[in-house]
């Protein structure tokens, strides 16, 4: 985020989701996020995962709530995400990754770990859009 590096970047489509999965660094509790590039262009926070209830955890409750192989799962959050971008700083100490489609990202390794991350989704000009499109593949 800071040094304005492009470590990773794909196309998104409005309604596609992504999440990433992490330790909770103080309830040390597996977290998994799911977000959604939404059709109004915003990235929004869909569902929230977790096993226990915290220090910087889910304290209300939001959307559908329910027990699915152990987690606290709240369903169709709906929030957008504060800022329009999300923004984390990966650790080595604990497994932290990103999804999208079919692919997963570690970035509690380099050269991700320790960085701070911002993920965000650029609406582009189409042409631009066009070329990208051809370099990314």
């Amino acid at each position: 985020m800071n040094t304005g590096e492009i470590l990773w970047e794909s196309d998104i489509k409005q309604g596609e989701t992504f999440f990433h999965e992490y330790i909770h660094s103080v309830e040390k509790s597996p977290v998994k996020e799911v977000f959604q590039y939404s059709s109004t262009g915003e990235v929004m926070t869909m569902e929230s995962w977790t096993k226990s209830f915290g220090a910087g955890m889910p304290y209300q409750r939001e959307g559908d709530v329910e027990m699915k192989d152990g987690y606290y799962v709240m369903k169709n959050l709906n929030r957008p995400v504060h800022g329009g971008a999300l923004r984390m700083k990966p650790s080595s100490l604990y497994p932290h990754t990103f999804s999208f489609r079919d692919q997963t990202i570690y970035l509690s390794k380099e050269p991700f770990v320790t960085k701070i991350i911002e993920i965000n989704v650029i609406d582009l000009p189409w042409w631009e859009g066009f070329i990208r499109s051809f370099k990314l593949k």
